[in-house]
């Protein structure tokens, strides 16, 4: 049988980040500069703007270094991935479909020993019933027995202890498991908001909302979540 190989050719990538030291002065200049505005007002807010820029220009630089040297490693992760999944795919298939089987014979256990137990009781209380009436048919017929004659003998019961089906290779556990099959009915505490459905809902009338929310009459049009205008910051 001839053998198989997995074999990826990886990336020759960069070692290393270079950044002269003119982008550090950069750097520990526009910081300085930077620190100076403490507060916002219309005589330097223009100025705020500019250091805004400045800055992230700044770091885009070394961001696009990164991006660089990430990026072959990324592709090779993916590729690695893909190939290896592939391969794996077929055995992790045979591991869930035997895991399920395994699932199926356990719950059938679990019928099986309660259904052992409810017939070991349901014989008890038989055998109990049976001596109850052929005490009392002795009765019957002998007339009761003086206490002093009457020989009491405890009968200890052994306790049943339900056994878990075992299976060599595999720990089997006992958990809680649910399904939802009405969910008008599930209570509200286990319900969540879902703000991919909000953001879906006002991205086609944001520009609708945001004038309406300028008005004074503006009423919010979803019950328990309020709307706002946020300011968004992006440099030019």
């Amino acid at each position: 049988m001839s053998g198989k190989l997995i074999k990826i050719n990886l990336p020759n990538v960069r070692q290393e980040v270079s950044l002269g030291q003119q982008w550090f002065d950069k750097r520990d200049e526009l910081l300085v500069n930077a620190a100076t505005f403490t507060a916002i007002n219309a005589v330097n807010a223009d100025k705020i703007g500019e250091m805004v820029q400045k800055l992230k220009k700044l770091a885009s630089k070394i961001e696009k270094e990164r991006k660089q040297i990430t990026a072959p490693f990324f592709a090779a992760q993916k590729t690695i991935k893909g190939v290896v999944d592939k391969e794996v795919s077929p055995v992790k298939a045979e591991a869930s479909r035997l895991d399920g089987m395994i699932g199926e014979f356990a719950r059938a256990e679990r019928i099986r020993i309660a259904e052992e137990e409810e017939a070991r009781e349901q014989k008890r209380l038989e055998a109990e019933a049976e001596a109850a009436e052929q005490a009392a048919a002795e009765a019957e017929l002998f007339g009761d027995p003086k206490e002093e004659d009457v020989e009491v003998v405890e009968v200890v019961q052994p306790e049943f202890v339900p056994q878990k089906p075992i299976i060599e290779g595999v720990r089997l556990s006992e958990s809680v498991g649910f399904q939802v099959v009405d969910e008008a009915s599930v209570p509200r505490q286990f319900l969540s908001v879902d703000e991919s459905k909000i953001r879906a809902w006002k991205k086609p009338r944001e520009k609708e909302l945001i004038e309406q929310m300028k008005g004074k009459s503006f009423v919010q049009p979803i019950g328990g979540v309020v709307l706002s205008i946020e300011s968004k910051v992006a440099s030019r």
